[in-house]
């Protein structure tokens, strides 16, 4: 049996430790928690890797590792989460396979126009990302694959950007106002204000 699913938690790796992650040649799904430092070439080491899923939580993550990920073309989920992570979004490989993206509590608006330009997006939870605005949500307005998107809680969001492929938005705790919704809209989707 080959591994297929690794979770590595609270260490400190040097490079040769992500070095001999990289060499798991049948890992689909990482998730990388609770780190105090995350060395860019270690992280730069798991492209090797046929990844689908990157879970990352609390570990310090920047502009300069999400850069790192542009060799994870089959990547379809990524997710980051906690208060260490610092990256804004603006470096995310356009990566054609990334259907899942849950942006860090840095992400801004031109993190967000980034990512509102990887071609496969079908659902973003944005629900740890305070500095969005809802400039930076209508860029999301010209993502036809987008089914889903996620911002409870966020309250300086009030709209919903026009798309047709919109059928779930989680809008509670925000300023949204469903009246500001064309009727078509309000027939295609689902709001949970």
């Amino acid at each position: 049996a080959q591994l297929r699913s690794l979770e590595v938690s609270s260490m400190c790796f040097e490079d040769g430790g992500w070095k001999a992650v990289s060499t798991l040649h049948s890992l689909r799904d990482l998730q990388i928690q609770f780190f105090d430092e995350l060395p860019v070439s270690g992280f730069r080491s798991l492209c090797r890797l046929p990844l689908r899923q990157l879970n990352i939580l609390d570990a310090p993550i920047g502009d300069d590792h999400l850069s790192a990920l542009a060799g994870l073309s089959s990547l379809e989920s990524l997710r980051l989460s906690g208060e260490m992570i610092y990256a804004s979004g603006e470096s995310l490989p356009l990566l054609p396979a990334l259907r899942v993206v849950q942006p860090g509590p840095k992400t801004t608006d031109k993190g967000l126009t980034r990512i509102s330009r990887l071609p496969s997006l079908a659902y973003l939870d944005i629900s740890s990302a305070p500095l969005l605005s809802d400039a930076g949500m209508s860029q999301l307005a010209t993502v036809l694959s987008l089914q889903r998107i996620d911002a409870p809680n966020c309250p300086q969001i009030a709209k919903v950007p026009d798309g047709n492929s919109l059928l779930f938005v989680n809008l509670s705790g925000t300023a949204f106002a469903r009246d500001n919704l064309d009727i078509g809209m309000k027939r295609c989707m689902t709001i949970y204000p």
